[in-house]
């Protein structure tokens, strides 16, 4: 018996057929894509939305409960000095009393030209104060403070610098006509202290007539004699050759 053969309309329209279902299919999966990706975004934007919603905490240690307020803090201002000279230049004479021919400024440094090159603070009432004094040289210095018009109301500090340390110092009553001082307050010997860089830094704590010495942060002496003045000026009084670098005072609280 012969096979029947399919006519040609008849393939045409099993192709076109075949042709349609998969573009459908290919429709379909498309819709499922794109409904897909929507959703995803609608997601993304509901938690962004919600996160711009949530106010920001921080996370606390759960044994100190709520954290106080921070506390504003205020900037302490700088200690303004009572007095202060580098000797940059030259000595001030707004701060001094002194003899020209004292001194020198040599090598960027101002040195004493004379075997007693005296500086005398125009200041006269320093009270409660911290001076500071750094110099470089050999040989002895007095450093004189609280001095008044008054006999042997103020004091003397003399330090006494021989080759590579400063081995001495002592403590003396003083005034201004007696720079050096007269009676021994109290005294320290074999200190055996040695500069940094070749420069000697002097500090004296004063209150009252309560004096603490420091020679290169290292307290030397500590006295508090049993009369006094609690105020006055400063002097400073060094051998030949020696340099002074800075001197400061601040002042210290009651």
């Amino acid at each position: 018996m012969a096979a029947t053969r399919g006519t040609p309309n008849t393939c045409l329209t099993l192709v076109i057929g075949a042709l349609l279902m998969l573009l459908t299919v290919i429709i379909i999966g498309l819709i499922a894509l794109l409904q897909s990706t929507q959703r995803e975004l609608t997601t993304v934007r509901a938690e962004a939305t919600a996160a711009a919603l949530i106010r920001p905490t921080t996370v606390m240690n759960p044994t100190q409960g709520d954290a106080p307020s921070p506390i504003p803090t205020l900037a302490v201002p700088a200690v303004v000095p009572l007095l202060e000279d580098t000797f940059t230049e030259a000595i001030n004479p707004a701060l001094w009393q002194f003899t020209m021919d004292d001194w020198r400024f040599i090598d960027q440094r101002m040195t004493a030209r004379s075997s007693r090159a005296e500086l005398i603070s125009q200041g006269a009432d320093f009270q409660n104060y911290r001076l500071e004094i750094w110099f470089r040289g050999q040989g002895n210095y007095h450093i004189a403070y609280n001095l008044t018009e008054a006999d042997d109301q103020g004091f003397s500090l003399s330090l006494n610098v021989v080759g590579a340390s400063l081995n001495a110092a002592t403590l003396r009553h003083a005034s201004l006509d007696r720079l050096t001082g007269s009676q021994v307050i109290d005294r320290a010997s074999g200190l055996n202290i040695f500069p940094t860089d070749d420069s000697y830094y002097l500090r004296i704590d004063v209150k009252g007539d309560h004096s603490i010495v420091f020679v290169q942060d290292r307290e030397i002496l500590n006295v508090r004699p049993v009369d006094g003045s609690s105020a006055g000026r400063i002097a400073i009084i060094v051998p030949n050759n020696s340099q002074l670098e800075q001197v400061r005072i601040t002042p210290l609280g009651d």
